[in-house]
């Protein structure tokens, strides 16, 4: 589960597109792990009858919060201490 403080993320990738914006990731900061799965419908058809299965998709993403950037203010989320 991510963390509540900063609930905007990005990719490497995405912060780093931002960097015409002026954007980069703080040093020091760390990626969290997403991981997105989805069953894909497959259909085999013959001449007598049709199968359906699934194929398994799986992919990961590195994400950092949009607080652990600095220089992007395009929809800044506001993050608050956790006392």
């Amino acid at each position: 589960m991510l963390p509540e403080c900063g609930k905007t993320y990005g990719t490497k990738r995405q912060n780093f597109l931002a960097k015409g914006m002026g954007g980069r990731i703080k040093r020091g900061s760390h990626a969290h792990l997403v991981v997105y799965f989805k069953l894909l419908p497959k259909r085999e058809a013959t001449e007598d009858r049709d199968e359906w299965g699934a194929i398994p998709l799986l992919r990961y993403y590195n994400v950092f919060a949009l607080a652990d950037t600095e220089g992007i203010q395009i929809g800044r989320a506001s993050c608050r201490e956790r006392v």
